[in-house]
C-alpha cells in the first residue's frame, strides 16, 4: 500500500503557538508570600543568633582558659628557679619598689634579691617576670641609661596586659592616672593575682631575716582582716598548703571608679599604691563600707564576671590546672556559688575572723580554711 501524507493547514488568521513561552510564564510572588518568607528568615535569625553568640562566647572562654593555663605553667617554672617564691609580691619581684618610700616617677631600678627579674611596672607585677621567662629576657624593654627609665616603664605597661595576658572577652581600654601626660592607653588588665596570697602574714611586720629587712604594714596581711592568714606565712609554694585549691590568677578588672554616674576605667602610673593594677581583693570579699575595698568583683561585675551569663570567672591554680568557677552575681547582695568561697584565695590554715564581710557570711567565725 502506498503512504498517505496528511497535511494540516492552519486557517487564515490562526497563529502558530509560541512554544518558547507557552506554559513557562511566571506569575511572580504575591505580597503575602514575600511577607511569609521574610517572617521565616527573621524567625531563623532569632533562633540561630543566640546559638552563634553562645558558640562564640564559649570559644572565647576556651581561649581564656588556655591562656591562663599557660601563665600558670610559666609560674610553676618560675618558682622552681627562684627558691619557690611566688612572683607579683612586694617581697619578691616588687621588693625594690616596696622598700622605696613614696611613689617616685623615676625609679632607679637596682638589683635586690638574686634571681628575681627586676624590671617590673609596679610592686604587684606578676606579668613581666613571667613574660621574661616565656619569651626570653630580650623581650622585656630595659633602660640603657637613667634617662630612659620612665620610657621603659611606659613600654612595659603596654606589654603587661597584652597577648596571653589579655582575655579575648575583655575589650576594655585604660587611660593613665594620675599623670596622663605621655603615658599610653593600654588594654585593661584581664587577670588578677590574689593579694591575700602574695602578701606575707601579719607576723612579718618589722621582721628582719637574712633576705629581707623590716617592711612596713602595707606589705603584709593584718591581724584584723576578715580572713587572717597564718602569722608566719610568706608567698612561697611550700607555705600555700594545698596548691590544687589555691588560686594564682583569675579573671578580674582594675581600676574602676565612678564619678557623677560616669564610669572611669584607668590604671595607676605609680610604682606602689593600693594593690596596683594586677591584684586586689579576692572574689570572696563582700565589703561595701570602704569604697576602695568594694572593688571590681562587686562594682564592675559586668567586667570581671565576663563568661557564661556574666556569672563565671576562669581561675588558674598554683598546681597549673584551670577551672571555670560559678557564682550568682545578680542583685546588689552577696553572691552565691562555688567561686566566692574564701578557701580558694587564702593560704591553708587561714582563719575566718569576720564572715559578714564575705559573700559566705554563714561561715562561723574561727573557721580554719583547708
Amino acid at each position: 500500500m502506498g503512504k498517505t501524507i496528511v497535511s494540516l493547514e492552519l486557517a487564515d488568521g490562526v497563529g502558530r503557538p509560541d512554544r518558547s513561552r507557552a506554559g513557562f510564564a511566571s506569575p511572580g510572588f504575591t505580597l503575602i508570600e514575600i511577607l511569609v518568607v521574610v517572617a521565616i528568615i527573621a524567625l531563623l535569625i532569632s533562633v540561630l543568633l543566640p546559638s552563634l553568640r553562645k558558640a562564640r562566647d564559649q570559644a572565647r572562654a576556651v581561649t581564656c582558659m588556655s591562656q591562663i593555663g599557660q601563665i600558670c605553667r610559666a609560674e610553676n617554672l618560675y618558682q622552681t628557679s627562684n627558691k619557690e617564691w611566688i612572683p607579683g609580691s612586694p617581697i619578691t619581684t616588687g621588693y625594690y619598689f616596696a622598700t622605696r618610700p613614696g611613689t617616685s616617677a623615676n625609679p632607679a631600678w637596682n638589683s635586690f634579691v638574686p634571681g628575681f627579674n627586676r624590671f617590673v611596672v609596679e610592686w604587684m607585677d606578676f606579668s613581666t617576670p613571667l613574660q621574661a621567662l616565656m619569651y626570653g629576657g630580650h623581650s622585656i624593654p630595659r633602660p640603657r641609661s637613667g634617662g630612659e627609665l620612665v620610657a621603659t616603664r611606659r613600654a612595659l605597661f603596654l606589654k603587661a596586659t597584652d597577648g596571653l595576658f589579655n582575655c579575648p572577652s575583655n575589650s576594655m581600654l585604660y587611660g593613665a592616672h594620675p599623670t596622663p601626660g605621655g603615658w599610653p592607653v593600654i588594654r585593661s588588665v584581664s587577670y588578677l593575682a590574689m593579694w591575700t596570697i602574695t602578701r606575707p602574714g601579719p607576723g612579718f611586720v618589722g621582721r628582719t631575716t637574712s633576705e629581707f629587712p623590716p617592711l612596713d604594714r602595707k606589705l603584709h596581711m593584718k591581724a584584723d582582716d576578715n580572713v587572717v592568714s597564718p602569722s608566719s606565712y610568706v608567698p612561697r609554694h611550700p607555705r600555700l598548703g594545698r596548691e590544687s585549691m589555691k588560686v594564682f590568677i583569675a579573671d578580674g578588672f582594675r581600676f574602676y571608679d565612678k564619678s557623677n554616674d560616669e564610669e572611669i576605667l584607668d590604671y595607676t602610673t605609680e610604682t606602689r599604691t593600693a594593690k596596683g593594677i594586677m591584684q586586689g581583693e579576692p572574689p570572696s570579699t563582700f565589703c561595701t563600707a570602704i569604697p576602695d575595698h568594694h572593688r571590681e568583683y562587686t562594682m564592675a561585675k559586668k567586667y570581671s564576671w565576663r563568661h557564661g551569663d556574666n556569672n563565671r570567672i576562669m581561675a588558674g591554680f598554683f598546681d597549673g590546672h584551670v577551672e571555670s568557677m560559678l557564682a550568682d552575681t545578680r542583685g546588689d547582695g552577696p553572691f552565691t556559688g562555688t567561686a566566692v568561697h574564701p578557701k580558694w584565695y587564702y593560704p591553708s590554715n587561714s582563719v575566718v575572723r569576720e564572715p559578714s564581710e564575705l559573700h559566705n557570711s554563714h561561715i562561723p567565725p574561727g573557721t580554719v580554711l583547708p
